[in-house]
């Protein structure tokens, strides 16, 4: 698994993002922590190039699901992609290699 970690100090909130399976194969599972129950969670996934492939709006904290699929509902070749949290006022990345 893959995980990245924000170490927040005072009253900056942590946020932690985990995505599983990495490599991905079929799908990856993003589980963001570290947020109250409610708070929004806007999730990003980029190409490397930083063009957004799909995103997804949600409240914390979550598990989202990503079937390894574009906007426009494609699958994305392999390669990696890059997942970025931010909620909270605080924000995490992770990096996904999409193998078939």
């Amino acid at each position: 698994p893959s995980a990245a970690d924000v170490i927040g100090t005072g009253s900056t909130p942590t946020l932690r993002l985990i995505a599983t399976p990495n490599p991905a194969v079929h799908f990856s599972r993003f589980d963001v922590r570290g947020v109250d129950p409610g708070v929004p969670l806007y999730l990003r996934i980029a190409d490397t190039s930083g063009r957004t492939i799909r995103s997804v709006v949600t409240t914390g904290p979550a598990s989202v699901v990503w079937d390894l699929k574009d906007t426009g509902n494609a699958l994305v070749p392999n390669g990696i992609y890059r997942v970025r949290a931010e909620g909270a006022g605080v924000e995490e990345s992770a990096r996904i290699l999409v193998l078939r």
